[in-house]
Parts: C-alpha cells; sequence; structure tokens
C-alpha cells in the first residue's frame, strides 16, 4: 500500500512541480526527472506528468521544448558507460543544465528577440543544474522512510525545495475554496504532528511564504508561522490538541491579525483542511523521532561488528580446541627422546645416530614448510572476517527505512538492519528489533515478510521458530537454499566395547553449505573414540571458523601429526554439499566407499590415500559430482564393508542400496546396518556406522 502511494504521489507531485513558472521559464521539470532518474523512479509516467503539467499552464512551444531536452538527456546517458562517463551525480547535474542552457538560449532569442533573454536561459541552466542534485536529495529522503527523512541537512533543503517548488506550482482555485491554503495548512498540521517541532516551524516557513507569494499578502508568512508555534505546544495532546490549537489559533489570527482569513472561502479551506487531518488513518499519523544520521550510521557499523562477531569467535573456538587437544596429548605423553635415541648414543653407533637426528631434522623441516604456508592462509580467512554493505546508496539509506515500516505493521520496531552480500554474492540481512504489541512473530515470519523487500525468498538462520521478544534480540537471514538435505544416521559398537570408535557430524555453515563426516580412530573403543572425536570436533571448528575444505584438512593433519609422531590416525570421510547449487565435493583420507544413489543406479567413490596424521604433507582423494532432487549419499565406515562376508563387497552393497524400495534415510541406514549384523551373526567384528543422507529440492 505505501509503495502505490508513494508511486501516485511523485507524479502528483510531477505535476505541480511542473507547473511552476519564474520569468517564464520552468526550471524545475528537468531537475525533477533526472531527480528521479538517479534514485531509479523516473518511469513514462513521470515524464508524461511533467509535460502535462508545463501543458496545463497553456504553453504549447515549452511542452514542445522540454520535451526534448528530457528525451535527449534520456538517450545521451543511456547511451553512454555510466562507469567511465558521467559516474558522479555531478556530473549529471551539470550535464543536465548544460543542455537546457544550451537549447533555451537560441528558443528564447529566436522567439523574444531581446538579449536578455540570453541571460535568462543561463539562469535556468545554472539553476536546473543545482536543483537537480537537492531534488535528488529529497526522492532520497522520501524513499528512506519517515524515520531517517530528515536524517541530515541535504534531505532536510531537498524535501522543502520540493515542497516548495510544487506549492508554488498548484492550481490557482481561490473559489469557493482556496486550494492552495488547503494544501499548506494540511502539511502544516501533518508534518508538525508527525516529525519534531523545529520541522512544523520550517513547515509554516516555507507555506507561509508561498502563500504570501501567491496570495500577495505578506502577512501569510507570519499566519502559518504562529499556528505552527501554537500547534507544536499542543502536539503532546495527540490529534484533539493539534486540531483545537488551530482551529483556535486559526480564529484569533482572523479577528486579532488579519481579517481576511474570515472571509468565507478561507473558512470552508480550514474546515476542510481540519476534516482532512482527522480522517487520516492513525498509521499515517505515528509521531517519527527523526534519527539523525550519524546515529544511523553508528547503528550500522554496530550491526556489521556483531555480524562479524560470530565468525571471529568460531575462529578462536578452532584455536582454543587445538590448545586442549596439545595439553591432553602433554597429560598423557610427557615430553620425551625420540624412541631408541638414548641407546643409539651409548651403543656409540655414529651412523645409526646421523639418521636418527636427519629423520627428526627433515620431519622438522617438512612442518615448517607447512606452517609458513598455513600461516598465509590463516591471514586470509581474518581478512575475510568484516561484512562490507553492498551498494550504500540502496542498502543503507533505504533498506531500513522500509524494513521498519514493514515490520512497524507487525508490531514490531526495528532499531537496526542491513542488507550485505556474502563472498558468494548472497544476500544476507542483519537485523536488530523488538515486539511493541502483544503478538508472536517468528523468525520464519519474518523471513517472509523480507521476501518482498529483498526481491528474494529468505530463511531465518537458527531462530526460524523462536519468536521475538520485548527486549531488543538480534536475527540474521539469507537466501533460501535451492535443496535441503535430510540424514539419517546407524553406529554399532564392535562386540564387547562399550563405546564405539566411529564419530560422525552433520553440520550446516553460514555459506549454504552443508558438512557430512565420519572418522574411524585407529584401533577400537575408548581409545579409538577420543582418536576420531578430536578429528571430527577440530574439522568442525574449523570449516565454522571460516577456513576452506583443503586449508582445514591440512591444519587438521599437521595437528595430529605433531602430536603423536604419526601414530595417532583417523580416517576421514567428508562430504561437502552446496546446498543453492547442489555441486558436492567428495574428500577421503584413507576412508570407506561413499555411495550414491540415483535413479537406477549406484555409483561408488572409492579412496587409496592415507588416514589422517600419517604423513605431514597431506594427500587426500577428492571428486566433485552435480547432485539433483532425490538422490541419496550413503556413507560408512570401514566395519560396514569388512563386516560383509562376499568377494566383492563394494558390489554387493551397491546392489543392497539399489534394492531399497524406500525413500526414508533413517530407515535406509537401518535396513543397511541390519544386513551387516544379520552377515556377522550378531557379533560385531569392527565399530561400524552408516550415514545416509537425501538431498530434495525445497
Amino acid at each position: 500500500m505505501r509503495y502505490k502511494i508513494e508511486h501516485w504521489g511523485i507524479h502528483i507531485l510531477a505535476f505541480m512541480v511542473a507547473r511552476c513558472c519564474l520569468l517564464g521559464m520552468y526550471p524545475f521539470v528537468v531537475p525533477f526527472f533526472m531527480g528521479t532518474y538517479l534514485q531509479n523512479q523516473s518511469s513514462i509516467g513521470v515524464f508524461l506528468a511533467l509535460i502535462f503539467g508545463v501543458a496545463s499552464r497553456f504553453d504549447g512551444a515549452a511542452v514542445i521544448k522540454y520535451s526534448l531536452v528530457l528525451m535527449f538527456l534520456l538517450v545521451l546517458l543511456k547511451g553512454t558507460d555510466r562507469s567511465k562517463i558521467f559516474a558522479s551525480h555531478e556530473q549529471i547535474a551539470l550535464l543536465s543544465g548544460g543542455v537546457l542552457w544550451a537549447v533555451s538560449m537560441p528558443y528564447q532569442y529566436l522567439v523574444t528577440g531581446q538579449e536578455i533573454s540570453v541571460l535568462y536561459s543561463l539562469l535556468e541552466g545554472i539553476i536546473s543544474g543545482c536543483a537537480v542534485l537537492i531534488f535528488e536529495q529529497g526522492f532520497l529522503a522520501f524513499r528512506a522512510g519517515t524515520g531517517r527523512m530528515f536524517a541530515d541537512n541535504k534531505r532536510f533543503i531537498g524535501i522543502f525545495a520540493l515542497m516548495g517548488a510544487a506549492l508554488f506550482g498548484c492550481p490557482k482555485i481561490e473559489q469557493p475554496i482556496c486550494l492552495l491554503f488547503v494544501i499548506a495548512g494540511y502539511l502544516l498540521l501533518y508534518h508538525t504532528y508527525r516529525f519534531d517541532g523545529s520541522i512544523g516551524i520550517v513547515t509554516g516557513s516555507i507555506t507561509g511564504l508561498v502563500l504570501a507569494f501567491s496570495l500577495g499578502q505578506v502577512s501569510y508568512l507570519a499566519v502559518m508561522i504562529l499556528l505552527a508555534s501554537l500547534i507544536v505546544i499542543m502536539r503532546e495532546l495527540g490529534k484533539p490538541g493539534v486540531l483545537l490549537s488551530y482551529l483556535a489559533g486559526y480564529i484569533l489570527l482572523g479577528v486579532l491579525y488579519e481579517p481576511e482569513l474570515l472571509q468565507p472561502a478561507m473558512i470552508w479551506s480550514a474546515l476542510i483542511v481540519l476534516a482532512s487531518f482527522l480522517l487520516t488513518p492513525t498509521v499515517w499519523l505515528k509521531q517519527v523521532r527523526t534519527r539523525r544520521e550519524e546515529v544511523t550510521q553508528l547503528s550500522q557499523d554496530i550491526l556489521l561488528q556483531e555480524a562479524s562477531r560470530e565468525r571471529i569467535q568460531n575462529f578462536g573456538e578452532a584455536f582454543l580446541a587445538m590448545e586442549k587437544m596439545l595439553l591432553l596429548h602433554e597429560e598423557e605423553h610427557p615430553q620425551k627422546m625420540p624412541e631408541g635415541l638414548s641407546n643409539v648414543y651409548l651403543s656409540g653407533d655414529g651412523i645409526s645416530l646421523l639418521n636418527v637426528v636427519e629423520s627428526q631434522s627433515n620431519r622438522l623441516m617438512e612442518m615448517r614448510r607447512n606452517f609458513i604456508r598455513q600461516l598465509g592462509q590463516i591471514g586470509q580467512v581474518i581478512q575475510s572476517f568484516p561484512v562490507t554493505v553492498t551498494e550504500r546508496s540502496m542498502q543503507v539509506e533505504l533498506f531500513e527505512g522500509r524494513v521498519a515500516y514493514r515490520f512497524a505493521r507487525m508490531g514490531m520496531n526495528v532499531t537496526k538492519a542491513v542488507l550485505v552480500k556474502d563472498a558468494e554474492g548472497r544476500k544476507k540481512v542483519y537485523l536488530s528489533c523488538y515486539l511493541e504489541k502483544d503478538r508472536v512473530v517468528t523468525g520464519r515470519q519474518m523471513a517472509a515478510a523480507l521476501r518482498g523487500i529483498v526481491g528474494k525468498e529468505m530463511v531465518c538462520m537458527d531462530r526460524e521458530d523462536d519468536a521475538v521478544s520485548r527486549r531488543e534480540s538480534h536475527f540474521c537471514f539469507t537466501e533460501a537454499a535451492q535443496y535441503m538435505l535430510t540424514t539419517g544416521i546407524v553406529r554399532k559398537n564392535r562386540n564387547g566395547e562399550a563405546l564405539c570408535g566411529d564419530n560422525f557430524s552433520v553440520i550446516r555453515l553460514d555459506n549454504g553449505k552443508a558438512v557430512l563426516m565420519i572418522s574411524d580412530g585407529m584401533g577400537s573403543g575408548e581409545s579409538a573414540c577420543m582418536k576420531s572425536e578430536q578429528v571430527v570436533d577440530l574439522l568442525e571448528q574449523l570449516l565454522r571458523a571460516g577456513f576452506g575444505r583443503e586449508l582445514a584438512i591440512e591444519l587438521l593433519n599437521s595437528f595430529i601429526s605433531f602430536l603423536d609422531d604419526g601414530n595417532m590416525s583417523s580416517t576421514l570421510d567428508l562430504t561437502v554439499l552446496d546446498l543453492y547449487s547442489g555441486m558436492t565435493d567428495f574428500v577421503k583420507l584413507g576412508a570407506s566407499t561413499t555411495f550414491i544413489r540415483r535413479k537406477d543406479r549406484v555409483e561408488c567413490i572409492r579412496s587409496t590415500s592415507l588416514p589422517v596424521g600419517v604423513l605431514e604433507q597431506v594427500e587426500f582423494d577428492t571428486c566433485e559430482r552435480k547432485l539433483y532432487h532425490g538422490d541419496i549419499i550413503v556413507m560408512v565406515s570401514d566395519g560396514v564393508l569388512d563386516g560383509i562376508l562376499f568377494e566383492n563387497k563394494e558390489t554387493y552393497l551397491a546392489e543392497l542400496i539399489a534394492d531399497l524400495d524406500t525413500n526414508n534415510v533413517q530407515k535406509m541406514a537401518e535396513m543397511i546396518m541390519q544386513e551387516v549384523v544379520s552377515m556377522q551373526r550378531g557379533q560385531m567384528r569392527d565399530d561400524s556406522t552408516v550415514l545416509v543422507a537425501g538431498v530434495w529440492e525445497r
């Protein structure tokens, strides 16, 4: 509804501004259209409204003149590269004034034949060029929302410049009512009631000045300023107080100061002003506290810092997890000399001693190279932490105002809102708000409301079912992914063990990727469980902190290798699915085969690499596949394949997966594990894990 009113309001404003005539010229036609052009609000409708406004003054030559100027400007701007030419608003303003002067000068001289017409045309060009920048700020203020309409002096001047030009162009209807006085009076009531008292006083000054010039009575300037002052005093009493103060002030000024106010036409005009204000919906008259630009910018900075804080926190937690693992390892394995070194030294075998020292030196050198290379990559990750605003002119200035207006209808007060783009170019919205009315508003409902503003289907991150409270809280929204994931998991311990040596994880990252992993610790029971758990937890922390897949695995491998000289190894089976595109990376370090079930076939993805921590320089198998709706991923640990008694274990399991007559991923995982258990007659020879994930379109 608001945007429809804004749309029609611009056309009405265009008509009135175009009628503003100065020395036989219409200097605000071009600035108005170019101001809407700079704010992406120009249209054929605005063009026609402007031309119709000029035509209503019965000046056919001016209609032709300004039509040609506007069409020439549009063709010129559309046919040039705006990134190189006319990139700034000042250049466009200069171009507008120059083109108007070039067209007006010969026209004025040929029509009037007077040399002063050349000076008039130069004056029109200067006024037009300056007014482009002023009007553009006015349109920016309209789009920024009521709370930021007067956020700085440039918007303040732009709003009142547009208002003054429109009032000067108001049709001269004085019987049976004075149309100009009706519009001026309503603007006075509206601005003084909704905004700060200073806005009301300025509105009174501008409307009074226009009335004084148009009606030939200087006293109207004082009348409007005095009425504004009375309304400012009584505005705290609400709408009744404002109406009473306007009516009382009007009568007193008519009796004591300006008798013309008591003429029938003026009295009817004043009554229409009162009736119009009285019938204005309350939602349109909600009092607004103007937020200054420096406060608005500070709010944006705070929200951006909060948006970056979570990534920085995850980054720190990853290194804290490494520290915890190191401390635990130091407690369990006190520092000692390399195994056998003391015996070699005592035996006097110099060659063997040299070989041991050289081996340790080479290992330290390899770790040093890895450290140097990974340190630079860590720096790149840290540099990516700050969140930046996209297209500041739209997002900071306008986006928050539109969100605040939309959510106010849901009973919420938006204190901060910012729209950003991530590394993949996807839109994210960070929002700070609290509830004003007794309603239940969830993150899911807020995401649906944002769709009409952002133009994309949005989802609430982590708080979709949380309700907005009366205390200020923060929400994050991102573009909805094309795919969703369902998962099923079944684990079985080795016979006689209390704990399973396998560990798994299923997480969704902030970049819209889903991560599935299985780690099989060396051996079984508690020791294997601890090793695989460390691998899964640390990799999960690194990925959440923003590390890329390769760097996270390299850091993980270097760390595990450093802990126990390559003796602490665990397999890693990693699947990374982009939920927006369906592209999936399969990474394997000594892991078992992964199966992808499509409509009529099953694909096997195998591994030939060593587990994590065996070598200082990590080597892993990786491949990429595009997944579609209905595709099923089956990840298994070594214990599942080893538990199959047939010689060709992978072929048997692939056929079993293909024959499963269900798309329920949990049921599929249970059926696969049941087959493995039955083959071993319930006596599991190794820890076994089956992780099944289904890919579905939303």
